[in-house]
């Protein structure tokens, strides 16, 4: 966000992913107060900006067993009607589900393990480094009224790789 010192974590996923203790999770193990790591609801829209966007859901075929167990009986006796059904459910989640975890930055299917949520942590810690630099160099182009002229110390050139 520019000009902001917050840096927006998102955590989406479909309902029971366990979004919310991944959240919980996180912030034990992020204990830097400008980052902001929140949770959505089910169609709950995404704030205009987001830093960083994390996407949790159980394996599809989890899914697909708890879907299909809550069925009334009714249903898996009848097999055009379950048919049916199943067809109704990966429509939903190709949708819903699939679209959101091409958007997001780091993914889950599954449980989240420590050692999971541990390299989730240091790529956030990660790229707030890089975007605290991003913003040092705003801040010093803006300061410089945008002259090209002047290069920020931190910042390298396009043709440049390593930094000697």
């Amino acid at each position: 966000m520019a000009g902001s010192n917050r840096y927006l974590v998102g955590i989406f996923g479909g309902v029971g992913a366990g979004k919310k203790l991944l959240s919980e999770t996180l912030t034990r193990h992020l204990r830097d107060p400008r980052i902001e790591i929140f949770h959505t609801f089910h169609k709950t829209p995404p704030p205009a900006h987001l830093d960083y966007r994390i996407y949790i859901d159980r394996p599809f075929d989890k899914l697909l067993e708890k879907y299909v167990l809550n069925l009334p009986v009714k249903s898996l006796i009848d097999k055009k009607v379950l048919e049916e059904n199943l067809k109704e459910f990966r429509r939903f989640h190709m949708e819903n589900v699939v679209l959101q975890k091409v958007l997001a930055d780091f993914w889950f299917t599954g449980e989240a393990e420590d050692d999971k949520i541990h390299q989730l942590a240091m790529e956030i810690m990660r790229k707030r480094r890089n975007f605290d630099e991003e913003e040092n160099v705003r801040i010093y182009l803006e300061a410089n009224h945008g002259n090209g002229g002047k290069n920020h110390p931190d910042k390298l050139k396009a043709r440049n790789s390593i930094i000697f």
